[in-house]
């Protein structure tokens, strides 16, 4: 929040400006009239302001601002009534609160404060709170204040998904000082003298309590009708069903999603809420009209920029225009996205062979996407795989959705088509090493590597289907935590240099049990994905979507197979067409350019990184075909003539005591030619 805080002296006049107000009600003329009630005139002070050396402890000072705030509240009200003007529907008030706010250090702290929020409320919550007020006795406390406040902007733009923006207010001792976020960080204003700017003071209470809640940040455009929430996109009214997701943070897309309805039918949709970059062309409306037709991604069904009640965009630049910083002017405006279909969390499936036919349904979408419409996905993470249950069919099926960060691809001499980027892009723990190493080229290679990376956390964060939380097991404490702070050198180690039996202990000690029997699968991805070597170029082998969905088959016509054969258990496969007619096995495979990698200090290059032959052959352990095979990818091996031609090779059975997975070797089958 600080590297993304920009100061702005007009900042109160921006918001609560006299335009704003009645004219026979301006902040300048209700201070004065308020003359020996709350201020004295000749004095130039508070009347009923609290005295900084009050003790907090028993909330005494705050007890004295909360009846100091209602009083001025009650004289403006009042003022405005007298003379007939129109005031908000529902009174609001000042209350002492006392909440819990997780601090920059990560330490939560127990904070006593104040807050506005409508009257008559029998307790007062972070989905309420229309202002935040924190109060220090000293002026050089006001740091610790703005922090505070930070922190509790987090959690309301957590509550209240109608929040385009919020207000804090820190008053240190008799100093006071506004704070302003939005998606794009956070604007203060000048520290000022509560005593010598006592209508800036006076401004900002009038602004919060009797102008519109839109002053103070609110989304008007989202209205509540008979208990309901309805907002209107594109000329048509949805009614909000069901919040399905919200960004934890404040800077950045705050992307949420709602499941809505339209009234004249009970299709389900999803509309997208986004902070996107005003700049990027083409936008995300615009990749999912080109998109249109792909299987698997998701449909637009309309778009539209949120406006202002002057016509102008809802956007982030309209109050750090005044700022001093402008060099660093943020451009976020807000859209809305109607999307079909409505579809379920990747972690709702309800088996292990519906979650391989997911993954191997969006893989393909994603090849489909590269292949025929030259887009690169670029965001591959668990919550951009979902789970769409098909109109008239218990099938469901694997869709991918969310193409905010997709790029366009070109082509390139002598390499794959790929695209360029001058940022990470993606979720950090499925991240490619390559991104994480600021690689500028993206190939489809990067995002079948984040494929792997959400099925591996899906088999360390569950127990089991329909969302089966893991008991006493936190990722970011496990061996995976370090995904999660973006240590690309860290997961290169584990994914790349691991040999199959350390790796194999790497997935023993984050699996849950329940997915040890797709442990097989994740090796196989690992070898064809990072470890597969090309003799003939003598560089590390690129996946194709081919090489990824042929593994996805195997697994799945396997377990298939063995559902099959048992009579005691009864699975519905579902008869994936997209398996049994082998669709996109002919895309042809891809080999790395000459371009390599600028890995950080401390991090090997590409070419240094080249395993020798001796190394090569041991990524073939987890293969049904022969190591000399997976080395040399794509090359079938020589049959052999007669049982003592034949190699060995790895397989893996389950241990009757411990249930887990034990590595054996056994020869393969020969074909004795006549």
């Amino acid at each position: 929040m600080e590297r993304n805080s920009k100061t702005s002296p007009e900042i109160i006049y921006a918001l609560f400006g006299n335009e704003h107000f009645a004219p026979a009600c301006t902040p300048n003329i209700i201070v004065p009239s308020v003359d020996e009630v709350l201020f004295d005139l000749k004095k130039h002070v508070w009347l009923r302001y609290p005295d900084p050396s009050l003790p907090s402890d028993g909330k005494q000072r705050e007890s004295v601002m909360v009846s100091f705030l209602n009083d001025l509240t009650r004289c403006s009200w009042g003022a405005y009534a007298d003379e007939n003007l129109p005031l908000p529907v529902c009174a609001r008030q000042w209350t002492v609160t006392d909440s819990s706010r997780v601090l920059s250090n990560g330490d939560t702290a127990r904070v006593t404060g104040v807050a506005l929020s409508d009257a008559y409320l029998d307790a007062v919550g972070w989905a309420d709170i229309l202002c935040d007020l924190q109060m220090a006795p000293k002026e050089d406390h006001m740091p610790d204040l703005l922090e505070r406040l930070s922190a509790g902007a987090v959690n309301i733009f957590m509550a209240q998904e109608d929040r385009l923006f919020h207000v804090g207010v820190a008053v240190a001792g008799n100093d006071f000082q506004i704070a302003y976020f939005d998606r794009a960080g956070r604007v203060l204003s000048g520290t000022y003298d509560i005593y010598a700017y006592a209508v800036s003071f006076a401004r900002i209470v009038m602004g919060l309590t009797v102008l519109d809640k839109s002053y103070g940040g609110k989304d008007t455009s989202i209205v509540l009708r008979d208990g309901r929430r309805f907002v209107t996109v594109g000329g048509a009214d949805y009614e909000i069903i069901e919040t399905l997701s919200i960004t934890r943070s404040i800077c950045g897309r705050g992307t949420i999603c709602w499941r809505c309805r339209r009234s004249t039918d009970d299709e389900d949709l999803v509309i997208k809420n986004i902070w996107a970059n005003a700049r990027r062309c083409p936008s995300e409306g615009d990749l999912l009209k080109e998109a249109r037709g792909i299987a698997g991604i998701t449909d637009l069904v309309c778009e539209e920029t949120v406006l202002m009640p002057d016509g102008r965009p809802r956007s982030t630049t309209w109050m750090r225009d005044m700022c001093v910083e402008l060099y660093a002017r943020s451009e976020q405006e807000l859209r809305r996205l109607v999307i079909r279909p409505y579809a379920r969390r990747l972690q709702e499936f309800s088996s292990k062979e519906e979650l391989l036919r997911v993954f191997r349904d969006a893989i393909d979408a994603h090849g489909d996407l590269y292949e025929r419409r030259d887009l690169l996905h670029c965001d591959i993470s668990d919550n951009n795989v979902m789970i769409h249950q098909q109109a008239g069919s218990a099938l469901r099926r694997g869709i991918l959705i969310d193409l905010d960060c997709a790029i366009k691809v070109c082509s390139v001499p002598d390499e794959p088509n790929q695209g360029f980027t001058s940022k990470r892009t993606g979720t950090v723990p499925f991240m490619a090493c390559e991104v994480l190493w600021n690689y500028p080229k993206r190939g489809p290679w990067h995002d079948l590597e984040s494929f792997l990376y959400v099925l591996m956390t899906v088999c360390a964060s569950y127990s089991g289907p329909s969302n089966t939380p893991r008991k006493d097991f936190d990722i970011r404490t496990s061996p995976m935590g370090p995904w999660f702070e973006g240590n690309g050198n860290r997961k290169w180690r584990i994914m790349h240099k691991f040999n199959d039996t350390d790796f194999i202990a790497f997935l023993d000690s984050v699996f849950d049990p329940y997915f040890d029997d797709l442990k097989e699968l994740v090796c196989d991805l690992r070898t064809v994905i990072m470890r597969t070597w090309d003799p003939e170029t003598d560089e590390l082998q690129m996946a194709s979507h081919a090489d990824v969905l042929a593994i996805f088959d195997r697994h799945i016509r396997a377990r298939q197979a063995v559902h099959s054969d048992s009579p005691n258990t009864q699975v519905k496969t579902g008869g994936s067409p997209s398996i049994d007619g082998d669709k996109g096995l002919g895309r042809p495979k891809r080999k790395r350019g000459g371009v390599q990698p600028q890995a950080p200090k401390g991090a090997k290059t590409r070419a240094s990184r080249a395993r020798d032959k001796a190394a090569a052959a041991s990524s073939s352990e987890y293969s049904d075909d022969s190591e000399r095979t997976l080395v040399a990818h794509g090359r079938p091996a020589k049959k052999a003539k007669t049982v003592a031609d034949t190699e060995s090779f790895v397989v893996w059975e389950r241990s009757p005591d411990t249930g887990r997975l034990t590595r054996c070797w056994r020869r393969r089958k020969a074909v004795v030619l006549a």
